[in-house]
């Protein structure tokens, strides 16, 4: 038994609750508790892919704003200038 299994058991033991009821209460506590965990560890993977995704989408708006400022701005300027 895990110890917040055993701290719900004993809650349930100490409100008066049979033994055999006390450990399938707790259990079934702990089992869905858990399972939520599960859920929320998959959902910070999925937001963590997506970030991912974005910073490899930033980096190409990077590359593409530095080219067109090569390829645009800098003709115009250096026309603008001379």
């Amino acid at each position: 038994m895990s110890a917040i299994v055993k701290e719900i058991y004993d809650a349930f033991r100490e409100a008066g609750v049979s033994e055999e009821v006390a450990t399938d209460a707790a259990q079934a506590v702990f089992s869905r508790s858990e399972n939520r965990f599960d859920r929320v560890d998959d959902r910070l993977d999925e937001i963590d892919r997506r970030i991912a995704k974005v910073d490899s989408d930033l980096r190409v708006i990077k590359w593409m704003t530095g080219l067109i400022f090569v390829v645009v701005i800098l003709p115009m300027l250096k026309g603008w200038l001379a």
